[in-house]
């Protein structure tokens, strides 16, 4: 699975984590793969781990933090009003990711907030036509 870090404390060896599905986990200084821990400031660092239960509470295991080259499928759309929202390969409806270069698609989203950022989910392309036929629609009714 994969998260995003929401902060981890180095003395206290204890931070909370994020899933992709909206899910707040636990994570202690042990569960990190390695004992590769993050150092210093480490809000939104991407991670991939597993989740267990431990004394019936879910809490991630094997969390590994993966390096900005990993990260393949994280992007940023801009909204109509301008604003620079990111959308990660997960945030897309239906698991559908766009293929090779798609500046200037047109798409529908919804905002959701994590940890006071806010990020798009639930991303989908417009298709071509539908986007002709809302230019359209626009125009016609301008006139």
């Amino acid at each position: 699975m994969r998260g995003t870090m929401l902060w981890f404390n180095e003395e206290k060896d204890v931070g909370y984590m994020l899933t992709d599905e909206g899910e707040r986990l636990a994570v202690t200084g042990g569960s990190f793969a390695d004992g590769m821990k993050p150092k210093g400031r480490c809000a939104r660092a991407v991670v991939s781990f597993k989740v267990t239960e431990s004394g019936g509470v879910r809490v991630a295991s094997e969390v590994a933090l993966i390096t900005e080259a990993e990260v393949k499928d994280v992007g940023v759309l801009l909204t109509e009003e301008g604003e620079r929202l990111p959308v990660s390969g997960s945030g897309f409806a239906g698991g559908l990711r766009p293929k090779g270069r798609c500046a200037r698609a047109v798409v529908s989203y919804e905002v959701r907030e994590i940890a006071g950022a806010s990020e798009a989910n639930e991303v989908a392309m417009v298709a071509d036509e539908d986007c002709r036929r809302a230019r359209r629609r626009r125009m016609s009714a301008v006139r």
